[in-house]
């Protein structure tokens, strides 16, 4: 997942893409975000020489069968993923060149992840996740590569106003991340536990608490052993004991919340962190006043940045409960 930051509603570049033009910064954002797909062309190099070192090395029938499997069922798929980066690549890259702005009306619904800036003619291309509140907009965009650049708010004449509408479409995208119902979320506004939500408290607890045990006794079957070096001692007593003790101590955090039944809550602009690496390891942190929580990669993609809102969490754990905007940005 990428997390690039592009200003879609600055009046000053808005300005300049409603001449038709680029400014230099969003030129620069672009480009940043648009890198040659070398990955692609190096993966495409390793299944090749799969493919020729054997047949060189040791040419025989069975040596040009398994490079035939090989280019049948990974070599077609790996040049067909090559070509089609490098083609995007090249298209974004000519476009951000150019430097054309076109515009179009559309709407920002949301959607599996994040929200998608919609028109008649199909979804927009963006760079990373869009903060923008659901609703009608005017959309500036590269006219090849169709990727977003700026957007403002466009009024449309509706019963309901845009904002609350969008609101709304804001509140359920975190109701289905957090998994609350408007039940729970009464009971959190009464600075109470909902019985689903003790449940989950307990359950994570009983998890928390296995897997420090399981670790904690893998770390003693490891002390017991004889042949293991005392270097290896301190470092598996440092890394395997700090996280038994973690885990321990979160299992301790969770039962304590859930017998208490107690809901702390916090308002103001909510903020992303993100503690990016592999895949698996990506850690994504909604800020409040400086108080970090951590939080399932998907709310990422949930949030709008700007609003106010009303964050319901347990106070032991800081596990988010539920959250809701206030109308206010």
């Amino acid at each position: 997942m990428r997390f690039v930051s592009l200003p879609l509603t600055n009046a000053s570049m808005i300005a300049v893409n409603r001449t038709g033009l680029l400014t230099p910064h969003q030129q620069t954002i672009l480009n940043q975000a648009t890198p040659w797909p070398i990955w692609v062309t190096l993966l495409w190099l390793a299944m090749l020489s799969l493919v020729v070192v054997p047949l060189i090395s040791t040419p025989s029938q069975e040596t040009a069968t398994s490079a035939l499997i090989i280019t049948a069922f990974g070599g077609t798929a790996t040049v067909g993923v090559s070509v089609r980066q490098w083609r995007q690549a090249l298209v974004r890259r000519r476009d951000i060149a150019a430097g054309v702005v076109t515009s179009t009306l559309g709407e920002v619904v949301p959607g599996k992840r994040g929200y998608i800036p919609q028109t008649t003619a199909g979804p927009l291309q963006i760079v990373a996740k869009i903060d923008l509140l659901p609703g009608p907009y005017r959309f500036y965009y590269l006219p090849q590569s169709r990727l977003l650049i700026s957007a403002e708010k466009w009024q449309v004449g509706r019963d309901v106003p845009d904002k609350l509408v969008g609101h709304a479409a804001v509140a359920a995208a975190l109701a289905r991340v957090f998994n609350f119902t408007p039940e729970d979320l009464a009971l959190n506004r009464a600075r109470k536990l909902s019985p689903r939500q003790k449940q989950r408290l307990v359950r994570d607890g009983v998890f928390y608490a296995a897997g420090g045990l399981i670790i904690l006794a893998l770390l003693a079957f490891m002390l017991t052993r004889g042949d293991v070096s005392l270097g290896s001692i301190i470092i598996f007593s440092l890394i395997l004991g700090g996280m038994g003790v973690y885990l321990l101590w979160q299992a301790k955090a969770h039962g304590q919340d859930a017998h208490h039944g107690i809901v702390s809550r916090m308002e103001g602009k909510v903020t992303l962190r993100v503690s990016a690496g592999p895949r698996r390891s990506t850690i994504v942190y909604y800020v409040v006043r400086g108080v970090e929580f951590t939080v399932p990669v998907q709310a990422y993609y949930a949030l709008v940045e700007g609003l106010n809102y009303r964050l319901h969490y347990t106070p032991q754990a800081k596990k988010v409960l539920s959250l809701e905007p206030l109308g206010k940005q």
